[in-house]
C-alpha cells in the first residue's frame, strides 16, 4: 500500500469522482430494462435501440473530446462538464413517461461520458511521473470498479426498501453523481500547463506541456564517453554531486 500513498492527490481525487459516479450509474442501469419493460411497456427492440444509440454516441465523442482537450490545453472543464451533464440527466428518469424520453435521457448521460473520458485519462497521465503511470491508471480502474460493485449493492437495498417505486430509487441514485461533480469542481486540479526541467548549473527551465512532443526514459547515459578524462577530480566530484541532486529532486 505504500506505493499508492505516493500517488498525487489529484489521482486520488479523480479516482474518488469515478467511484461516486459509477456507484450512481450502477444503481440505475441494472434496473433500467425492468423499468422500461414493466412500467413503460417498452419492447425488447426499443431497449436495444436506447442502449445501442447511447453507447455509440459516447464512443464517437471520445475521439473528439480528447483531441479538443489537447488543442485547448485545458482538460478540467471538459471533465467537470461531462460529469455534470450525467448528474443532471439521471434524476429525469424518475419522471419519464415513455421510452422515447428515456432514450433522450440516456443519450444525454452517455454524451457526458463521451466528453469526459479521454480528458480525464489524460489528466491522470499529466498528474504523475512517467514511471508511475501504470500505478496511477491501475488505482483509477480499481476505484472505478469499486463503484461498480457498490452501486448494485445499494440498488438491491433500495429495491428491498421501496419495492417497485422507481421514482424514489432513481432520485436517490442521482445523489452520488452530484457528489462526484462537487469533488470534481473543488478537489480535482487542472493539468499543469508547464513542466519544470533541471538544466546545467542547477537552474530550472519552464517548458509548456503543449510543446512537448515526446517523453521517454533513456536507458543509456547521454554523457559523452571519456568525459571524466578531461576533468579535474574536483570538477568530476562537482558533476557527481549535481547529478545526485537531480536524482534526489526527482524522488
Amino acid at each position: 500500500m505504500g506505493r499508492y500513498r505516493r500517488l498525487p492527490a489529484n489521482v486520488v481525487a479523480i479516482g474518488l469522482v469515478s467511484l461516486l459516479n459509477d456507484s450512481s450509474s450502477e444503481i440505475i442501469y441494472p434496473l433500467l430494462p425492468i423499468f422500461l419493460a414493466s412500467t413503460l411497456g417498452a419492447s425488447a427492440g426499443a431497449i436495444g435501440i436506447i442502449e445501442g444509440l447511447a453507447e455509440s454516441i459516447s464512443s464517437l465523442l471520445k475521439l473528439f473530446a480528447g483531441h479538443l482537450s489537447d488543442r485547448l490545453g485545458k482538460r478540467k472543464f471538459l471533465v467537470v462538464g461531462g460529469y455534470a451533464l450525467a448528474a443532471v440527466m439521471r434524476p429525469f428518469l424518475a419522471f419519464a413517461g415513455n421510452w422515447h424520453q428515456v432514450l433522450a435521457i440516456r443519450v444525454g448521460d452517455r454524451v457526458g461520458k463521451g466528453i469526459r473520458t479521454a480528458p480525464r485519462d489524460a489528466m491522470i497521465a499529466d498528474s504523475v511521473r512517467f514511471e508511475q503511470r501504470g500505478l496511477a491508471f491501475g488505482f483509477h480502474r480499481a476505484m472505478d470498479h469499486a463503484g461498480a460493485v457498490i452501486g448494485p449493492i445499494i440498488g438491491y437495498v433500495l429495491v428491498v426498501l421501496f419495492a417497485a417505486n422507481f421514482t424514489r430509487i432513481f432520485l436517490i441514485a442521482a445523489i452520488p453523481a452530484f457528489l462526484a461533480v462537487i469533488v470534481a469542481i473543488f478537489v480535482m486540479k487542472e493539468s499543469p500547463e508547464t513542466l519544470s526541467l533541471k538544466v546545467a548549473g542547477g537552474l530550472s527551465q519552464e517548458v509548456k506541456v503543449a510543446d512537448i512532443k515526446k517523453r521517454e526514459n533513456i536507458k543509456q547515459s547521454s554523457m559523452p564517453e571519456g568525459l571524466a578524462n578531461g576533468m579535474s577530480p574536483g570538477e568530476f566530484l562537482d558533476l557527481v554531486e549535481f547529478l545526485s541532486s537531480l536524482k534526489a529532486a526527482k524522488k
